[in-house]
């Protein structure tokens, strides 16, 4: 086994520039690495500038949606989750996984607009626990396949997210989860 050394989840990410309209209203801040990349992208085009050192104007309707869901996304991971496992509060680092709550081969096949939660769906799991937990997941995959199918053939996809995230919690009940998880959180509804 590989002992793991770095964190699962990352440190808070730190914000560099305000964004602001032509106007000067503020609506929401940036990494540099992100004011980088749309600089480089639509830089040319007028629609986004550094006024000063820590500000970025936008006057593109277009580009001040992509900075704020850029926004709302770094913010969802910011909110502080501890390397631990949810289930039995293991904090070795060496024994912590990484559990997709809605398996991987399905989220892999949903829509794009669905997709976008899905940090929402990994948890830190200790190697035993997960073990245990996939053992019954794994039984679920086969006996339920015709069900999550049909989710598919039918687009709720929505459902099978619920399902998912329901199973995981009813089963395992979790002690330590994120204060942030929630079953029912919202998805699907960005465009």
């Amino acid at each position: 086994m590989i002992l793991r050394t770095k964190p699962i989840y990352p440190l808070p990410i730190t914000f560099d520039y305000d964004v602001v309209t032509r106007n000067g209203k503020r609506l929401c801040r940036a990494r540099a690495a992100t004011v980088e990349a749309l600089l480089k992208k639509h830089g040319k085009q007028n629609t986004i500038r550094v006024i000063s050192e820590n500000v970025v104007e936008v006057s593109d309707r277009v580009l001040i949606q992509k900075f704020q869901q850029i926004y709302r996304s770094d913010m969802q991971r910011n909110i502080t989750r501890k390397n631990r496992c949810v289930a039995c509060g293991e904090e070795n680092l060496g024994l912590l996984t990484v559990h997709h709550v809605v398996p991987r081969h399905f989220a892999l096949r949903l829509p794009k607009q669905y997709c976008g939660d899905l940090y929402h769906d990994k948890l830190c799991l200790c190697v035993r626990c997960h073990i245990e937990y996939e053992k019954i997941a794994t039984h679920c995959k086969k006996e339920f396949a015709d069900m999550f199918s049909k989710m598919f053939i039918y687009r709720k996809y929505g459902e099978l997210i619920l399902w998912w995230r329901s199973h995981f919690v009813e089963t395992v009940r979790p002690k330590y989860l994120p204060e942030d998880f929630k079953v029912n959180m919202n998805f699907g509804k960005r465009k």
